[in-house]
């Protein structure tokens, strides 16, 4: 009888630690499903702001895109014609700046053959 209450007391103790292995595991398992929510929660955020940071880049790159020159040929030749009509236009002026001097002494000089006539 002896030996019976005896392992019964050592299977109520190994019971107890059982149990209390049992409560540490428990709380350990609460505390780690609470750590992978917050990580989950957190993987969704970096993926929010990846996306973002994503489209951002995106519409950069656009931009950039469009202010690149598609056909540099093209707009050498462009520009060498842009040059070509510049220098024609400024003939142009000079031409009708001198044309304008000219027959600015032409009326000064009737204006003083009208004043020496009449």
């Amino acid at each position: 009888m002896f030996e019976i209450k005896n392992s019964q007391g050592q299977a109520t103790s190994e019971l107890d630690k059982l149990k209390a292995e049992k409560d540490t595991l428990v709380r350990q398992r609460v505390c780690m499903l609470k750590t992978s929510i917050r990580f989950t929660a957190l993987k969704f955020e970096i993926k929010e702001s990846l996306s973002e940071e994503i489209v951002n880049t995106n519409d950069a790159v656009q931009r950039m895109q469009g202010r690149i020159v598609q056909s540099p040929d093209r707009i050498k030749k462009r520009i060498s014609q842009m040059t070509l009509d510049a220098a024609d236009e400024k003939r142009n002026i000079a031409a009708n700046e001198a044309k304008a001097r000219d027959l600015q002494a032409k009326v000064n000089a009737l204006v003083i053959i009208e004043k020496v006539c009449f």
